[in-house]
């Protein structure tokens, strides 16, 4: 029912916060994979309306209902650093907004971007990331580095003073040098995997290697059979 919590972002929300008060004495690590924005696409009434009517709601990458459920979302991560805010963690703690991947195609064009979920053209890997940290990221400060999620594991061991197990092998780079505000990262080049056949997808599995301004995508079954 899109109007109560289908996506389950109140339910989830409030048991974040519940989490962060019962841990607001001590350093905590909290993950919050909310369900939203996802299928199915649905959001109430009243807010998709809302969405319809603004300038530009009929144009292809506006669709009004994620447009709602964007809000609903937006809100529930409103609260989550509210919360943090009224615990006087706000300096103290490092908020990581991230997406998984581009939306589908079906749903909504993913312009100005190539693409969409399930490929690997920008609109299906470049995505949302949003950090937060009180006086370490000036507010409104931009980069152009480009990262991927698994630069995340080895930037909480660097922050957390934390090293890494002696056989570790850490695919990621640390991003603790651009969130205080450096300008580049001491390696060649990123890469993504996609080993699925999925609805929306090209060509079936792929991987793709991106090295400064250039991208290469390789189809799997494609070098395989030579036939494209």
């Amino acid at each position: 029912d899109p109007e109560k919590d289908a996506h389950g972002v109140e339910a989830i929300t409030t048991r974040a916060i519940d989490f962060i008060e019962r841990h607001s004495d001590r350093p905590f690590f909290l993950e919050l994979s909310h369900n939203s924005i996802h299928a199915p696409i649905m959001a109430p009434q009243a807010l998709v309306a809302k969405h319809r009517a603004r300038p530009g709601g009929d144009r292809p990458e506006n669709n009004p209902i994620i447009a709602a459920m964007m809000e609903v979302l937006d809100d529930g991560v409103g609260r989550v650093l509210a919360k943090l805010d009224a615990l006087g963690l706000r300096e103290r703690t490092l908020v990581i907004f991230y997406s998984d991947n581009g939306g589908l195609l079906a749903d909504a064009a993913q312009t100005p971007w190539r693409g969409g979920k399930a490929q690997l053209y920008e609109g299906g890997i470049r995505v949302p990331l949003v950090m937060r940290w009180p006086g370490v990221i000036t507010p409104g400060r931009t980069s152009a580095v480009p990262v991927t999620s698994v630069d995340f594991f080895p930037t909480f061991l660097e922050l957390s003073g934390t090293p890494a197990a002696r056989d570790a092998v850490i695919d990621g780079a640390s991003l603790v040098s651009v969130i205080r505000g450096g300008a580049t990262l001491n390696r060649d080049a990123i890469f993504w995997h996609y080993p699925h056949y999925h609805s929306a997808g090209i060509h079936g599995p792929a991987g793709a290697i991106r090295a400064g301004d250039w991208k290469l995508i390789e189809y799997f079954e494609t070098t395989l059979t030579g036939q494209g």
